[in-house]
C-alpha cells in the first residue's frame, strides 16, 4: 500500500489483497542452515553436498519443490540463456537430481517428509523411481508412514445482514424494478455477493494493470457479432455470406477497438493477443456456422433484443438475448459467451428447486429466456434455448439448455417454469433466511471471509 500511494497509483482492493497474502503465505519458506554436527541433520535438497549422517530427515519432498516445478525467475531470454549455455528448467531437475542421489548414497536412514497439498501435489517422483529400482534389489527397503497433525477448529467470522429494516426496503426495491438472469444467477452463487453487487450497488475497482477485461472484450465481440448478423434478419442465412464474415470479422473487431483504444494500445501487448485470439474464435465459429447452415436452413429472427414477462407473484424477469433463430422451423434462442459452458451446467433434471445448484446459472439463464419468449408469443409452441461458446468452434450450434433429457421446451412447461422462477423469488424475499455467504463460492468479489 505504501508502494502504491508513494506512485500515485489507487489502493489495491481486498480481493487482490487476499491473492497476494495467499501468495506470499503459500510461498514463505523456513531456511536450516546445516552445519557439522552429531545426530541426525535436517537439511533442504540443495545443502545435500553437507550431508554425510547416519540420519538424514529431508523437509519438502513434495512434487513441485524435490523437483522444483518452475525455474528460478530470469529476465535473460529463452534464446540468450540457450545460446550462451546457461542453466534451463532441465539442468534444475538435473541438479536436484543428482544431489538426491548423493544424498541417499551418503545416507543410511533417509526421511523424507512431505504434506499433503490441497490442491495436489503429492510425494516426490522420486520415491516411486527408488521403489522401482532400489527396492527388493538389494539391501535398500522402504517405509511408509502418514501421521495427522491435530488442529483446533478456526473460529469464523461468519457476515449475516437481516431481511428487515433498510435492508428489506432496498431488496423490494430492487426487486420492484425486475430481475436478470444474472441477479438470479448470482443468488444462486452465493446470497451475500448478490445482496452486495445487485442491491447495495457494491462494484470491485478494475485494476489499472494496462490489460483488457474480458467483460471489455465480451462488448466488442457483441458489437461485431450483432453488426454481421443484423443485416441478414427475416431471410435465410447463405454459407458463402457467412464465409464472406468470417473473412472480414477480424478487420471488424480491429476497427471497433481502435475507436475504444489508441491505436498504439490495440496493436501490441496484452490487447493485441486477447483480440488476436478473440477475432480466431470467432472466425472459427462463423465458418461452422456456414458448414452448418448449408444443411439447416436458418433464418435469423431477433438479433439483440430483449425479453420480458413477469411472474405470477407480479415481479418482471427480463434480459437481453444476443439471437433468435429459427432452423427448421423450431425458434431457437442464443446466448454468445466468449468463455466456455460445458454440458452439465446446460442439463436441468427436473423443474424442482433442488436441481437449481450454483454451477446451473447458465441453465436458469436460458430457462427465463426461454419462458419469457413463450410468454411473448403466444402462438408459438416450442422453443429451444442454446449458449454458443466461440472458444469451441465444433459448438457452432451451440450448446442446448437440456430439460429433463430433452432440447425442446414446450408451451405446457410454462406453469411449472413460472412456479420455479417465482418460488427462487421468494426464497430471495424470505426473512427468515438472512444473506450470508456461501463458503463453497469462489465467484465472490465482495464477500471476503474474516479470520
Amino acid at each position: 500500500d505504501m508502494a502504491l500511494r508513494q506512485a500515485g497509483l489507487p489502493a489495491m482492493g481486498m480481493r487482490a489483497y487476499a491473492t497476494l497474502r495467499a501468495r506470499l503465505l503459500r510461498e514463505e519458506q523456513l531456511h536450516f542452515e546445516a552445519r557439522p554436527t552429531t545426530g541426525p541433520l535436517i537439511a533442504s535438497p540443495a545443502e545435500a553436498h553437507l550431508a554425510a549422517r547416519r540420519i538424514t530427515i529431508v523437509l519438502g519432498a513434495r512434487e513441485g519443490l524435490l523437483p522444483p516445478a518452475e525455474a528460478p525467475q530470469s529476465w535473460v531470454p529463452f534464446e540468450v540463456r540457450r545460446h550462451h549455455g546457461l542453466p534451463m528448467a532441465h539442468d534444475i531437475a538435473a541438479i536436484t537430481a543428482y544431489r538426491m542421489a548423493q544424498l541417499l548414497g551418503q545416507s543410511e536412514h533417509m526421511h523424507l517428509v512431505h504434506a499433503n497439498a490441497v490442491n495436489g501435489g503429492g510425494p516426490t517422483r522420486y520415491l516411486a523411481q527408488w521403489a522401482h529400482e532400489l527396492a527388493g534389489h538389494g539391501a535398500t527397503t522402504l517405509h511408509h508412514d502418514v501421521r495427522t497433525a491435530p488442529l483446533p477448529a478456526r473460529p469464523v467470522a461468519q457476515v449475516a445482514v437481516a431481511k428487515a429494516g433498510e435492508a428489506a426496503r432496498l431488496l423490494e426495491d430492487r426487486i420492484s424494478r425486475g430481475l436478470s438472469p444474472t441477479v438470479l444467477g448470482d443468488w444462486l452463487q452465493c446470497p451475500l455477493g448478490m445482496f452486495h453487487t445487485h442491491v447495495l450497488g457494491l462494484r470491485e475497482r478494475a485494476a489499472a494493470d494496462g490489460r483488457l477485461g474480458s467483460d471489455v472484450l465480451g462488448s466488442e465481440v457483441h458489437a461485431v457479432m450483432e453488426a454481421t448478423y443484423s443485416p441478414w434478419t427475416g431471410r435465410r442465412l447463405q454459407p458463402e455470406e457467412l464465409r464472406q464474415a468470417a473473412a472480414d470479422v477480424r478487420l471488424r473487431l480491429m476497427d471497433g477497438a481502435r475507436r475504444q483504444w489508441p491505436a498504439a494500445v490495440v496493436e501490441r501487448g496484452h490487447h493485441r493477443l486477447r483480440l488476436e485470439m478473440a477475432a480466431r474464435a470467432m472466425e472459427r465459429y462463423l465458418l461452422a456456422e456456414a458448414e452448418r447452415c448449408a444443411r439447416q436452413a436458418t433464418v435469423p429472427l431477433l438479433v439483440e433484443d430483449k425479453v420480458r414477462a413477469v411472474l405470477p407473484n407480479g415481479v418482471a424477469l427480463y434480459g437481453q438475448v444476443d439471437r433468435v433463430e429459427e432452423r427448421d422451423g423450431v425458434p431457437c434462442v442464443l446466448d454468445l459467451k466468449t468463455g466456455a459452458a460445458s454440458a452439465d451446467q446446460l442439463r436441468l433434471d427436473g423443474l424442482g428447486r433442488e436441481h437449481l445448484t450454483a454451477n446451473k446459472r447458465f441453465a436458469l439463464q436460458l430457462l427465463v429466456y426461454a419462458w419469457a419468449y413463450l410468454e411473448q408469443h403466444p402462438g408459438t409452441p416450442l422453443v429451444r434455448a442454446a449458449i454458443v461458446p466461440l472458444r469451441e468452434a465444433d459448438t457452432g450450434a451451440g450448446r442446448p439448455l437440456m430439460l429433463e433429457g430433452s432440447p425442446d421446451i414446450h408451451r405446457d412447461r410454462l406453469p411449472a417454469i413460472a412456479e420455479l422462477l417465482t418460488g427462487l423469488v421468494e426464497e430471495m424475499r424470505d426473512p427468515a433466511t438472512p444473506f450470508m455467504h456461501d463458503p463453497r463460492s469462489p465467484y465472490c468479489t465482495t464477500c471476503v471471509e474474516a479470520d
